[in-house]
């Protein structure tokens, strides 16, 4: 009982940032300060491992905005670029290298998020994030990655169709997020992510506190041919 009201309390102040519908970004793998300007900004900023929530060992500034049939996320990933661990991989191998994603929760419930994102050199990540802590890495989604490097950090760009998500369509929508990025120094991985957490709670959807507002998108219908490739990797992934 008194868990379930200290839930119902948390929902009822949930930080939420209602998102304009803007002109797209071009993209280009390049996070400009013009062309994201008017779309809202999150900053990447405590370590959740090894730290305790600590402030992060690097600076990571993402940015969300949307137009009516794809959500645009960008991220500035700030890095000491001459040992920045990066290499050009497979789908999903980039997890070994410095990376970022977003996750999203698009009905609020904290059953699982969907993870999407890039290593530096824009090599895609998906991943279904459970609320048993547990991650299934064959999950796939048809998204648009995109990255660039530059003299103190790298740039990601991604494009994620609203079609790929299964969502509850409406006017008005809020959509719980969290932004993350995984980082290293020589050996040793921190993981990062926009909010602090209870690290004896396994859920990390079920503690998202950063959620944004999205309206009047439109919804194309999954193509066939697309599923039909979803289907197959996860099948080759399998054997």
């Amino acid at each position: 009982m008194y868990n379930h009201l200290l839930i119902t309390l948390s929902l009822l102040f949930l930080p939420f940032s209602t998102i304009a519908q803007n002109p797209a970004p071009t993209f280009d793998g390049i996070v400009s300060e013009e062309e994201w300007k008017d779309s809202k900004s999150f900053d990447i900023n405590y370590e959740i491992n090894p730290g305790n929530n600590v402030p992060s060992p690097h600076l990571t500034k993402a940015f969300i905005t949307y137009a009516e049939t794809d959500l645009y996320v960008g991220f500035i990933a700030y890095a000491d670029m001459e040992n920045l661990r990066s290499s050009i991989r497979n789908r999903d191998e980039g997890f070994r290298d410095d990376n970022v994603f977003i996750g999203i929760d698009t009905y609020g419930d904290g059953r699982y998020m969907v993870g999407l994102g890039a290593n530096p050199e824009g090599n895609q990540l998906d991943v279904k994030l459970l609320s048993t802590g547990n991650e299934d890495i064959s999950y796939d989604v048809n998204f648009e990655s995109k990255a660039s490097k530059h003299n103190d950090s790298y740039h990601i760009e991604l494009k994620i169709p609203f079609s790929v998500l299964q969502f509850k369509q409406a006017p008005k929508m809020e959509w719980n997020i969290l932004l993350y990025r995984s980082t290293f120094t020589e050996n040793n991985r921190s993981q990062n992510i926009n909010f602090p957490i209870d690290l004896n709670n396994p859920c990390l959807p079920c503690q998202a506190t950063t959620s944004i507002q999205l309206e009047n998108i439109k919804f194309k219908n999954r193509q066939p041919i697309a599923l039909c490739l979803q289907w197959l990797r996860r099948y080759y992934r399998q054997q």
